[in-house]
Parts: structure tokens; sequence; C-alpha cells
């Protein structure tokens, strides 16, 4: 038998007083406890924690439930519906109500109402902030959205349909569908592989670089990295609160250092600035590289004005705008940095030939060569994805220290689910966003015809583009048989290799035998 001791109690519509056990709020689970004395001990704290429901703790109403949390228990406590539990009396005891005990951990059994009460179809209406993991990699932002912040409290309860809306992302940046803002946005998250591989102890310090096709979610994988990376140190609880991450499920500090500032480089900035196919000569290219490493530095020292106290390089100082410049520039106040490089691949769809060695060159020694020797010193960690332009296109790969200083998930099983959306994570999101017995997943065939083995589905990852433009047809009102007849083959990515030890150093260098040799540093 459990003890009592380890039942677990909330406070409907509280995403800060519980779920808690008994033990925890100072009550003498020896001696019989009445529904009325939990409540009068949940009420203080509720006074303690200077609430602003404009509510008390109901004294003799509550709920028997048995609902398990799991990974987050504020989502259970947000979603609770009265209906689901038994009302039960004041006067009985908790004794009575569970004569075996706590009926288990991650379990919700009581939960304790609120005077004057919610009405029972807006019961979840108070405001939330954070975001909250529903089920597996699901997550949903929860808050307010504007409409309700506009709004008194009559009118939230007129208009609840305000409170629920229900969208998807429809940009890439994660700090933008992480804010409170964004409320009622619904996404995969993909933040375990940089708790994973940033965390303290771990020493493989290579840079990850991983490739998928256009739409599998590139840029809002690596933003949601740096979104982590950036978390203050110090505010592990308010980064929780404000809706930038769900429940950890690891033990870790979210930002591993706080001297590591982030360096967001996307090429295809770069690329856009090339003189497209074999046109571009080799003194353009080295002033494009040049203006765009330039123009990114600019935008970091602007960004991290307050760092500098005010004594910002000036734009007419070529050399602070120059990788060497940073580092001197924050190598003095004491800074490091992580390197994020999005699009990395794009430069080389621009141009061809000649132009495409030029521009493999000056890439490689103004920016990525020197931060690449500078690794595990000045360059704390980084990240780099890019389009997946074919095996003959992999940009720098026959380099020694790129070789040395990265490492390629592209093709191994164990990573295939960092970018893009698993079988399992197509399911769930469909069935959080649009109906619980709904699997989109079934309903498009997804991995049917992929010509690998029966299970390969589940062991690939999918277009998280054409999941998400699909599901979001279908929550504005299109008939599901309209969407589906008219939506080609979800495109699929299966992993070439089961895990790391298959890349060994006999296993034929992709890369085209025009690769250039290292400069030297």
């Amino acid at each position: 038998m459990r003890e009592l001791k380890l039942l677990e109690c909330f406070l409907q519509g509280h995403q800060y007083v519980g779920p808690a056990p008994l033990m925890l709020h100072g009550l003498d689970c020896a001696a019989p406890i009445t529904v009325h004395e939990l409540a009068k001990v949940l009420d203080n704290l509720h006074d303690v924690i200077e609430c602003e429901c404009g509510r008390r703790v109901a004294l003799d109403v509550a709920w028997k439930t048995n609902i398990p949390y799991g990974e987050d228990f504020i989502s259970v406590v947000e979603n609770f519906d009265p209906s689901a539990g038994v009302e039960v009396a004041g006067s009985q005891t908790l004794q009575q109500l569970f004569p075996n005990g706590a009926p288990g951990s991650e379990i919700v059994s009581i939960v304790l109402a609120l005077d004057p009460p919610l009405p029972r179809d807006v019961a979840h209406a108070l405001p939330f902030e954070g975001v909250r993991r529903l089920r597996g990699n699901i997550c949903r932002v929860s808050g307010p959205n504007y409409l309700v912040r506009l709004c008194t409290e009559f009118v939230l309860l007129m208009y609840p349909f305000y409170y629920q809306s229900k969208r998807l992302p429809t940009q890439a940046d994660y700090s933008v569908f992480s804010a409170h803002e964004a409320s009622g946005t619904y996404f995969v998250d993909k933040t375990d592989f940089a708790a994973d591989r940033f965390a303290f102890n771990n020493v493989d310090h290579r840079i990850p670089v991983i490739r998928r096709g256009a739409g599998y979610g590139k840029t809002t994988f690596l933003s949601m990295v740096v979104s982590f990376l950036t978390c203050p140190r110090n505010g592990f609880l308010t980064c929780l609160r404000n809706a930038q991450f769900a429940s950890p499920r690891h033990d870790y500090l979210f930002r591993p250092f706080d001297d590591v500032l982030v360096l967001w480089l996307d090429f295809d900035i770069l690329a856009q600035s090339l003189p497209p196919g074999h046109d571009a000569t080799h003194p353009a290219v080295v002033q494009s590289c040049t203006k765009f490493l330039a123009e990114v530095i600019e935008e970091f020292y602007v960004t991290h004005d307050a760092l500098l106290a005010g004594n910002r390089p000036g734009k007419d100082d070529p050399f602070l705008h120059t990788y060497p410049g940073l580092k001197f520039v924050l190598s003095e106040r004491g800074y490091r940095l992580f390197v994020a490089v999005d699009n990395y691949t794009a430069p080389f769809s621009q141009v061809a030939g000649t132009a495409a060695r030029y521009t493999d060159i000056e890439i490689w020694t103004q920016i990525l060569g020197p931060i690449l020797e500078d690794l595990d010193r000045f360059v704390w960690r980084g990240c780099i994805t890019g389009l997946d332009l074919g095996p003959h296109v992999r940009p720098f790969s026959s380099l020694p220290l790129f070789k040395e200083a990265t490492q390629d998930l592209t093709d191994l099983s164990d990573y295939v689910n960092t970018i893009g959306f698993t079988y399992q994570e197509v399911e769930d999101l469909s069935r959080a966003i649009y109906a619980e017995d709904f699997n989109l997943a079934q309903e498009m065939n997804i991995g049917a015809d992929m010509g690998a083995p029966a299970d390969s589905h589940k062991r690939s990852v999918f277009c998280a583009r054409t999941i998400v433009d699909v599901l979001g047809r279908l929550l504005q009102g299109e008939a599901m048989e309209e969407v589906l007849a008219n939506e080609s083959p979800v495109a699929s990515f299966y992993p070439a290799f089961s895990n790391d030890s298959q890349l060994s150093a006999d296993s034929p260098d992709p890369e085209t035998p025009e690769s250039l040799s290292a400069p030297s540093f």
C-alpha cells in the first residue's frame, strides 16, 4: 500500500499551487485529514503567493480524480475538466476516499475548487503562461492571446472561444512562436538534442552538421537550440514560466555558461549576394563574403550593445567587423561564442565551376576556418544545418580540420529525429490539434511507399512543412477529403547508417575531387 503522504493534489486553475504530495504541505498524514483541512492549507498557500485571481479556495468542494500527468503536470492543471472527477464534500477524510493510500506516483488524486467557482465550461480560463508538454514532443504555448488580454473577465466568460484558439507556427523563429503573444500555438519540441549534446558532462566538442531537404524544419530547429542556450542561467524557473520551454526531461542548467554568446550565420543571405552560375570573379566573391561577415558582426554588436557597455565598435572600423576583430572585442571582455550556421550549403546551389571554388575558398578562409581553429577555446560549441544538395556536394568535408572539428549526423539513425517529424510526432500532433481520434499519419499513408523495410516509417522523419500545411488547412475548416485529395505524398528521409561507428575511416568520401586543401591560420 502506498502511503497517503504521497497523495498529490492541486488547486483548480492555478499552475503554481500544486500538484504536490501531502507531505510537502506539512499535514500529519497519520491522523485523519478532511478535505476541508486540506483546502485551508492550500488557501493559505494561495495567500502566500499573492495570487491575483480574485478568488479563494473553496473549503467544502473538491473532486476526487485519477489523472496521470507524466512529464508536465501544468498541462493537466490547465486542461482539468471537473466532469472527469467525482465531487466530494469537505467533511470527508482522505483516508475514507483513499483507503489503500496514494494510487501511484505522478497521479493527481484531489483537485480543490475555487470560491467563487469558475463556470464548468471555462474552468481552465484563468491565465496560464509557459510552454506546456502535452504528449511526447508535442507542446502548446499557454497564455491568453491578445484578444483575451483586452477583455474583462465577463467578456472572457461570454466568449471563451477567444481563449481556445489553436494554431500552428507560421514562421521559423522559435523565440517568436513560443512567446505569450502566440498562445494556442502547437509545435514539436526538439530541445532534447540541445540538452544532451551541449550538457556539462558531454566532452564531445565537435560541431554537429545536419542536412535535410527543403521544409524539414532546419531553421526552426537551429533557432530552438539557440533560444535554449541563451536562456539566462539564473532564470531557470523564469524561463519555464514565461513561455520559453516545456518542462525539462533532464537534470541540466538551461545555459551552460554565462560567458557564451551566440553568433548566427545564415549563408542563404550570402548566397543571394553572389553572382549566379559561373559568372562570379574571385574579387567579387571576396567582396561578398567580407560584406556578409561585416553585416553579421554589426548586427551582433547592436544586439549585445548592453554587454559592450555602450562601447560598440563603429561601422567605419573594418578590422573589428572581421572574425579576428570580433574575437578581439569579446575576448578582452571575457566572452566566448556559440556559432550557429544555417543554410551552409546555400552558396553552392547558387554558384558553379570556378566560382564555386572561389566561394569555397573565401568562406573557409574568412569564416569557417578561423572559427573551427578556435573550437573548444574562444568558440565554445556550435551547430551547422543546411539543405542536402546530393551526395557529391558536401562543402568542406574533405578538409582535415573540418573532418576533425565537426560530426556529420545527417545519416545516423540515432539522430534522425533531430530535424523533421517522426511518424509518432505526426500522429501525436494531429491528435492534439485536430481531434483525439484523428491520425494524420494513417490518413496520408505516411511511409507506405518508401521502398524500404516494413517498419522504416518508424525510423524515418517526414517533411514538417507539409504536415503543418495540411493540419493548418484542416484547422481553417477545409474538408478533410478535399485537403487530402490535393496533397502530394509527404517527403521522407531514411538514414543511411545505423550508428556513428559505421562511418569509419574506410568509408568513401562523398566530396568531389575538386575540394581544396585546408589553408593554415
